[in-house]
C-alpha cells in the first residue's frame, strides 16, 4: 500500500523487517553455511539494477527483496522474483497498448512482488 501510495517504502520497516530475518536465521543457525548468501543475490542485483537504470527499478525494491532473503530460500525468492517481472510486464505491455499510458509512467513493483510470492507460496 504504501509502494502505491507515496511511491516509496518506509525506511523503519524495511529496517525491522531486515532485523526479524537476520535474528531467524541467526536462531535457526542457517547464518553459519555459506550457502546462505544466496539468499541476498536477487535483493542485490535488483540494487545493481536500480543503480544502472538510474533508479527506474527503484532501491526500495531491493531492499525488499534484500530483507525478504532472510525469510526464504534461495530458489522461491528466485521464482517469486520471476513471476513478479513477468506480470508487472504484462500489466505495463496492457497498459500501454489499452490505456495509451506514457511509456515514462512509474508502476509500484511491491505489488507485483507480492503477488509473486502467493503464486510461489501456493505451489
Amino acid at each position: 500500500v504504501e509502494d502505491i501510495r507515496r511511491k516509496e517504502i518506509s525506511g523503519w520497516s524495511l529496517l525491522i523487517t531486515a532485523g526479524i530475518g537476520l535474528v531467524l536465521l541467526a536462531v535457526d543457525g542457517c547464518w553459519r553455511e555459506w550457502q546462505t548468501l544466496y539468499r541476498f543475490v536477487p535483493g542485490l542485483v535488483c540494487l545493481l539494477l536500480g543503480w544502472l537504470t538510474r533508479e527506474s527499478i527503484g532501491y526500495g525494491d531491493g531492499l525488499v527483496l534484500l530483507c525478504m532473503g532472510g525469510f526464504m530460500g534461495i530458489s522461491q525468492l528466485v521464482r517469486m522474483w520471476f513471476a513478479a517481472i513477468t506480470m508487472a510486464g504484462l500489466v505495463a505491455i496492457f497498459l500501454l497498448v489499452v490505456r495509451h499510458m506514457q511509456r515514462k509512467a512509474e508502476l509500484p513493483f511491491v505489488p507485483f512482488l507480492l503477488m509473486g510470492y502467493g503464486m510461489t507460496f501456493l505451489n
